[in-house]
């Protein structure tokens, strides 16, 4: 194997914080670690979308960079394993609101791409 390309993602904008961090969060990580037993792999290529950066300004340019996301990836899969569905939709409200994103799909897909930069490691990972 000498490429991965992962297009895989939850687009339901409502889904549940847990439901959606285990595709969007979990997914690529999970296609990472497939990745690294791939020793002629040349490239894993995951595919993002401009939703993750429905928080910045309107108008704004748009940096080639990762999206602006404060919340700690593996904290809140961590967290989230903890808590009852009336808690993880209070929890969900919290960290929506506090990032800035209007929906569990875009602030999933944005901590997703950065525990992908967090880990990647030796593995070349392209972002489109």
């Amino acid at each position: 194997v000498h490429y991965i390309m992962n297009c895989a993602a939850n687009v339901d904008f409502n889904e549940r914080i847990d439901g959606a961090m285990t595709t969007n969060c979990r997914g690529p990580m999970r296609m990472l670690a497939i990745a690294n037993r791939c020793t002629n792999l040349l490239a894993y290529v995951h595919v993002s979308t401009a939703y993750v950066n429905c928080n910045r300004p309107n108008k704004s340019l748009i940096p080639e960079e990762l999206p602006q996301c404060a919340a700690d990836g593996e904290q809140v899969l961590a967290e989230i394993t903890q808590l009852s569905p009336p808690q993880l939709e209070a929890r969900s409200a919290e960290l929506l609101q506090k990032e800035g994103y209007p929906n569990t799909y875009t602030f999933t897909k944005a901590m997703g791409e950065k525990l992908l930069c967090k880990h990647h490691g030796r593995i070349p990972v392209g972002i489109v």
